[in-house]
């Protein structure tokens, strides 16, 4: 089993195997489904190709398993997919589906294609890969970290969602390069900070899959980022070389979020305090609204009272000097009577 992944899996320069192969086997078989070779093969295939991109001539990585799925993404799923054959192994039938994608032949032939390749040509999730559960992100970062043989190497599921039958949305961009780096004798490993990523890890469930797996289904900006170059520039996963200056970067960018973070919670704080003092003086209002209409309606009360006993007490005066007439016209009479009484007897 090493000399397999030795010279298959994990194919060393001029037929050598990696002696850390050993352990590893070791592991798989004491310790059975608690271990998987998957993040560590993908590690030293995204590795390599790290390496091609700053200047590598040769690709040290699983080439046999990189042109498997390089190939898988031009066959075009059948309307109907019979799960129960060859299941779960599908690497037996792979050569028939690719002699179905009728792939050209020859270098140029090649070129041709690829410089003509556009999405709807591309199958981007296979048929046989159900992808119910994703590992897309963890709490910590955007993306995840792999470790392989020879070194470490980031990884961000959340640019490629539609291989996972996902929306592609517009993705973060990261600096990742604090986990991009080989192994070596003065260089520090951050293995208990990229368990704890993994331990943070979060998965795309099922109901986020979308209807179209095939085509894969994406949002109009990301196109529009996808072709901006600066999108690019933003992400660097440098190289050994610029690592003292990628962390110094990388602690700044911490600490300017912290800030940031700090600042926004402040932000949030003072809002939450003037929303509470206007709540405040809203309610002191509403009360002070509440005793004065209390206020008024009850001098409106009073002054209802003191008319009707104004009322009552002009009524009375009337009363009063209407008796006081009635009695001095009844006196007035009564003297006129009286003279004319004396007139007659005189």
């Amino acid at each position: 089993m090493v000399a397999f992944l030795g010279r298959v899996v994990f194919p060393e320069r001029e037929g050598r195997i990696d002696l850390h192969l050993a352990g590893v086997v070791e592991a798989l078989t004491s310790e059975g489904d608690d271990y998987t070779l998957v993040p560590m093969i993908l590690s030293c295939i995204l590795r390599a190709l790290t390496r091609c991109t700053l200047g590598a001539r040769n690709f040290d990585g699983c080439n046999i398993f990189l042109q498997i799925w390089f190939l898988e993404h031009f066959y075009r799923h059948p309307t109907i997919t019979d799960f129960r054959e060859l299941w779960p192994n599908h690497t037996y039938d792979h050569q028939k589906r690719i002699d179905e994608c009728d792939l050209p032949e020859g270098i140029d032939a090649w070129k041709e294609l690829l410089l003509t390749l556009y999405a709807k040509r591309i199958t981007w999730n296979y048929d046989w890969f159900s992808s119910k559960e994703v590992i897309c992100e963890s709490a910590y970062h955007s993306y995840l970290v792999l470790i392989g043989l020879d070194g470490v190497q980031p990884y961000a599921p959340l640019r490629v969602m539609r291989q996972f039958a996902r929306l592609q949305e517009v993705p973060p961009t990261r600096d990742m390069s604090k986990f991009c780096y080989d192994f070596g004798k003065d260089q520090p490993h951050d293995e208990e900070e990229i368990i704890k990523i993994w331990y943070a890890s979060k998965v795309s469930e099922l109901n986020e899959m979308v209807e179209d797996r095939d085509r894969g289904e994406m949002i109009p900006e990301y196109i529009t980022w996808f072709n901006d170059p600066s999108s690019f520039g933003d992400r660097p996963e440098g190289s050994n070389r610029r690592r003292n200056d990628q962390r110094t970067i990388e602690r700044l960018k911490e600490e300017l979020e912290h800030a940031q973070m700090t600042i926004a919670k402040q932000q949030a704080q003072q809002q939450a305090g003037v929303a509470q003092i206007r709540l405040n003086i809203e309610k002191d209002y509403q009360l002070a609204l509440r005793v004065m209409d209390k206020d008024l309606k009850h001098a409106k009360n009073e002054a209802a009272r003191l008319e009707k006993e104004l009322a009552n007490m002009i009524g009375l005066v009337r009363r009063i000097e209407a008796n006081k007439m009635l009695k001095y016209i009844s006196c007035k009479k009564t003297r006129v009577s009286l003279k004319k009484m004396r007139t007659n007897n005189n």
